[in-house]
């Protein structure tokens, strides 16, 4: 996968100390990250959300046939999946992007409102990073895909 969001750790000419540390934030807000939300509110909430946070990269799918296409075409850095959608559900996304070995590490945090453990852990093993609940904590998903970003 191109990670858009690499760190620059060349010496800094001031202070001979890695420069990774400067800029790293800012190298975070570049990365690409596509939510596949069906419900517009959900995806203009989490949009709103990650822009306010400085997140300059931030696509839209709104289905999960569509956001397939969009990780196969531009190979974001994470992304943000709904499970619950009509057609092909969140699910059936992860494990035919997780069959694909150039999707190894991207992370993908799926939302959810199923609370069954069983069910849970179904995502988990169809190739989910992450899972937060629904109704979302924004400030919890955005620690998160910070997190998730800082590891890339």
């Amino acid at each position: 996968m191109q990670i858009l969001c690499n760190l620059d750790t060349s010496a800094s000419e001031d202070t001979g100390r890695p420069k990774g540390d400067v800029i790293q934030q800012q190298d975070l807000l570049s990365c690409s990250i596509l939510i596949v939300d069906d419900a517009l509110p959900i995806r203009e909430i989490i949009k709103a959300q990650l822009k306010t946070a400085g997140y300059k990269n931030i696509d839209v799918a709104i289905d999960g046939l569509t956001g397939l296409k969009q990780i196969n075409d531009n190979k974001p850095d994470l992304v943000i999946l709904d499970i619950e959608m009509p057609g092909m559900n969140g699910i059936e996304v992860l494990k035919i992007v997780r069959s694909n070995s150039i999707f190894d590490d991207m992370p993908v945090i799926v939302e959810t409102g199923h609370d069954d453990t069983d069910f849970r852990n179904e995502i988990l093993k169809a190739g989910a990073t992450n899972i937060i609940s629904k109704p979302l904590d924004y400030e919890l998903l955005l620690h998160r895909v910070q997190s998730h970003l800082e590891h890339l």
